[in-house]
């Protein structure tokens, strides 16, 4: 990263400053991938990066905070209200019979996906959010994703779409954390 070689992009989750990521998103209005610092890019809800490779990746970040959890935060300071995916972030997305996708990186998953298991809290499940990214799932058929939301290492297949929940950093699983965004065999 030192030489600026390898860059990284990322999309919101649920506990990120929503406020900061507006203004910034103002600041650099339409532009999918804004820097953050060097090598670094906020990807905004929608946008496509194109790999060296030509596979097409769309960032749809987003999620809802545990209704819990909330209950221990304060508004605009430890928690933002535009955390989950909406009808306004669904309405940048590029028309899907015109915009080929592959791969989708995401903080939370589909109803779709089952990989998450029953033992994900009820709140989570219940995310709004979750509706909005089966229409993106529905629209789009990608043939991977990847989403974290959960802090578990899984694996599946849903509706044609190679998915995987991303351990957290850190993990106490003992295994390696990039381990978990490791691809099986190429199709």
């Amino acid at each position: 990263m030192k030489d600026g070689r390898v860059k990284i992009y990322w999309c919101d989750g649920n506990h990120e400053n929503h406020d900061a990521l507006d203004a910034l998103e103002a600041n650099h209005p339409g532009e999918p991938f804004i820097p953050v610092m060097p090598g670094v890019f906020f990807a905004a809800f929608g946008s496509i990066l194109t790999l060296l490779d030509g596979t097409r990746v769309m960032f749809c970040g987003g999620a809802q905070s545990d209704p819990e959890d909330i209950k221990e935060r304060e508004p605009h300071k430890s928690w933002w209200p535009q955390e989950t995916i909406d009808q306004a972030d669904m309405a940048r997305l590029p028309d899907p019979k015109a915009a080929h996708v592959d791969w989708i990186i995401s903080h939370t998953c589909p109803h779709a996906f089952e990989i998450a298991g029953r033992d994900i809290a009820a709140a989570k499940n219940s995310d709004p959010s979750k509706g909005f990214l089966d229409r993106i799932l529905d629209d789009y058929h990608p043939k991977r994703w990847w989403f974290g939301h959960y802090h578990q290492a899984r694996a599946g297949e849903d509706k044609g779409c190679s998915c995987r929940l991303l351990d957290r950093f850190g993990n106490r699983s003992g295994r390696p954390w990039m381990e978990s965004i490791l691809l099986t065999k190429e199709e």
